[in-house]
Formats: structure tokens, sequence, C-alpha cells
């Protein structure tokens, strides 16, 4: 993607739907980075999550660009504020995946190494775990079908 970020693993990368030339990337150690020129240039966002985030997955909500999600081993961080502040709204064991209802973009789902998938309805502020019909917690990846729409 570029040279001129301080860590070069990236971790996690996201588009903004509301605005197609800006870009964020989650890099391993040096946080969360955003683009607004395609990738040109970036600038640092320094309040985000700089832990560990080699499984990260950095999400912006489809309508408000404020409302952003990593994901890193502390757990799920979101900002409401365009990336000037960060909380942990889902904290424990490393996520390792989290994907978004986009049709219901309060709707979230957690993988959770060893314990299996959170859901939230609320953009992040309470965790549900959910265990009918699931196998054992041993959850990695997950992924959304809605039967209308396959995405």
């Amino acid at each position: 993607i570029t040279d001129a970020l301080p860590s070069l693993a990236i971790a996690g990368l996201a588009i903004d739907p509301t605005a197609p030339s800006r870009v964020y990337v989650a890099t391993e150690g040096a946080g969360v980075f955003r683009s607004e020129d395609d990738g040109v240039s970036w600038t640092s966002l320094p309040g985000s999550p700089n832990a560990e985030v080699r499984w990260g997955v950095l999400l912006v909500h489809p309508t408000d660009r404020n409302v952003l999600y990593v994901t890193s081993s502390e757990g799920v961080h979101r900002s409401r504020d365009f990336g000037a502040t960060w909380q942990l709204v889902l904290a424990g064991l490393r996520v390792t995946d989290l994907v978004m209802d986009v049709l219901s973009p309060n709707i979230l789902y957690a993988a959770r190494e060893g314990s299996g998938v959170q859901k939230t309805t609320d953009g992040g502020d309470s965790w549900s775990a959910l265990t009918n019909g699931l196998p054992a917690p041993a959850a990695l990846i997950i992924s959304v079908m809605r039967t209308a729409n396959a995405w």
C-alpha cells in the first residue's frame, strides 16, 4: 500500500463507503492511520489502539463516517469521533474476526479465540454470547449471510 508508514505490517484495511478516497489501515504496533487521498499521504490517529493487531479487522460504519471499529489482542475498540478517541467495547480474549450487518450496522459479530462468537445489537455498547446451534467455542472466522442477499 505504502512505504510511508512507521510499520509496514498492515493488519487491517478499510475504505470509507461514504468517501472512497478515504482509506484506513491498522498496523502492528503503530496504531491506525487515515488517508484522505487514496493512500498518497497518511495521518496517524494518535489515540488508536496499538496493541497486537496481527489478526486485526478494521471496519467503517457504512453511513456514519465517525464510527470506526478495530480489533486487537485486547478485544474490539470503537471510535465515534472520526478516530480522535477510542473505547475498548469488548475486552478479553483476542478477537480474530469482526463482521458488521451492513443493513443494520449496529449489529456486529465478534469471533473470540477460545470463547466463540459474541453479538451486539447496539453498536458495541453491550455484547452477548451466541451459543444456540454453534459448535464448541473455538471460533476464528465468521461470516454473516442474509437469505435475500449473500454478502
